[in-house]
């Protein structure tokens, strides 16, 4: 708790000093240079890159911009929801969000919310919100003829039949968002779908058809388009017992 307060004391001097600046900013200046000053504290100090946003709201409200004040509460929600695990607060967050992005008639940026808010009503355990919420991205993004929303979308609404233990659904979601991206020849989403579809093989002793997987991504795992992260994870599902 002492650190906290340190660290808050120190943003406080921190803040106070970009005020007395003797440069001209605006309130949309000085927001803007704090939200950009955030985003090197979201991985180790989440709570400062909460503050820092929250101030830069303050601003943002004093000349009422919206689109700067969706930006805000969408990383609002994305630091609760990955770093401080509190999808209630998340949840408030994205929908102040999107609420703003469809009144600024930005479709794509509000069906991209919604479904992020269906993945926190996963989360939440609220799996029918989550799946209408997702349903209805999907919704959003044919309306723009946005197909990669679309089939993007499938892989959240695969993630929430995860949660419900709802393995024919997983598969059934996850293979048409893997259609799709091979369709597009995007290594990366085809990999990470695989990734998927092979713990959900696994969680059915569908064995076969995870070790087909296994051989697939060992072939695209050289593939420089393809994250670190989501190689990561292949190298600990490639070393289940059943291969």
């Amino acid at each position: 708790m002492r650190s906290l307060f340190v660290v808050l004391f120190y943003l406080l001097i921190a803040v106070s000093k970009l005020y007395s600046s003797n440069l001209p900013l605006g309130d949309n200046h000085k927001a803007d240079s704090l939200v950009n000053a955030s985003y090197e504290f979201y991985d180790s100090q989440p709570e400062k890159f909460i503050l820092l946003n929250k101030e830069a709201l303050r601003l943002y409200r004093k000349s009422n911009s919206k689109k700067k004040m969706a930006q805000v509460f969408q990383n609002l929600a994305f630091v609760y929801t990955e770093k401080i695990r509190d999808y209630k607060l998340a949840n408030e967050n994205v929908s102040l969000s999107i609420s703003l992005w469809k009144e600024l008639n930005n479709t794509l940026q509000e069906a991209n919310l919604i479904k992020y808010k269906g993945l926190i009503n996963g989360y939440l355990k609220d799996y029918d919100a989550a799946k209408r919420d997702i349903h209805l991205s999907i919704k959003k993004f044919k309306d723009i003829d946005f197909p990669k929303g679309v089939y993007i979308s499938y892989l959240d609404l695969a993630m929430v039949y995860e949660q419900e233990k709802k393995l024919d659904s997983c598969i059934y979601y996850t293979k048409l968002n893997k259609e799709y991206f091979e369709s597009c020849k995007d290594t990366s989403r085809t990999f990470i779908a695989n990734n998927k579809l092979i713990n959900y093989y696994l969680l059915s002793k569908e064995y076969d058809k995870a070790k087909e997987l296994v051989i697939s991504n060992k072939k695209m795992s050289s593939s420089n388009e393809i994250k670190e992260i989501d190689k990561e994870e292949f190298r600990k599902i490639s070393q289940h017992k059943a291969f």
